[in-house]
C-alpha cells in the first residue's frame, strides 16, 4: 500500500496493522513520526521546476500550479 501522509498524519494503527498481517506498506512525502515505515522522499522543488522547464519546451502556451489549502496563500491572496 502506497500511503500519501500529510503534516497533521499522526493515527498510524491502521497501517501497522496492515503491516502485521504482511501487507507492505510505503509513505510518500513526508518521514512517517514514531512508526518504522519504509518511506520515498522526492525534492519537490527541483522537481516542479523541470516539469515547469519541459512545459516551457514543448510550448505551452500557459502553465499554472496548484497548491493546496489556501493558508498557503502569501498576503496578496496569491497562492
Amino acid at each position: 500500500m502506497i500511503v500519501a501522509i500529510t503534516k497533521n498524519t499522526v493515527e498510524m494503527r491502521l497501517f501497522e496493522k496492515l503491516m502485521s498481517l504482511g501487507i507492505p506498506v510505503v509513505c510518500t512525502a513526508r518521514e512517517p513520526k514514531g512508526a518504522a515505515f519504509n518511506y520515498v522522499l522526492s525534492n519537490n522543488q527541483e522537481g516542479a521546476y523541470k516539469a515547469t522547464d519541459f512545459l516551457i519546451k514543448k510550448g505551452t502556451p500557459k502553465n499554472c500550479t496548484y497548491h493546496g489549502p489556501s493558508v498557503y496563500a502569501n498576503q496578496s491572496g496569491t497562492v
